[in-house]
């Protein structure tokens, strides 16, 4: 096999390693933690329990979504979200 032919085939590799690894390890979007004090006032209380429980029920592009109030991030407030909010009071 010519010097060319083997640096080609050893780019080729390389080429091919790089791509299984950016697979097995592809980047996904970090999510936040998220911040039972919705209103930012410093305090988890009973306006922030509030702020959630209207927002109960909503998801991205409906009247009352309230992005901040999503607990766990899965573009719907439910009990889950109301619930920690509630845990994290005081």
């Amino acid at each position: 096999m010519s010097t060319e032919r083997k640096a080609v085939t050893r780019i080729v590799l390389i080429l091919l390693s790089i791509g299984i690894l950016v697979s097995a390890f592809s980047i996904q979007p970090v999510k936040a933690q998220p911040d039972p004090d919705i209103n930012g006032d410093g305090v988890v209380d009973i306006k922030d329990i509030a702020i959630a429980a209207s927002a109960f029920f909503s998801y991205p592009g409906h009247s009352r979504w309230n992005a901040d109030a999503d607990m766990d991030l899965n573009e719907i407030i439910d009990i889950r979200d109301i619930c920690f909010v509630a845990i994290n009071f005081g």
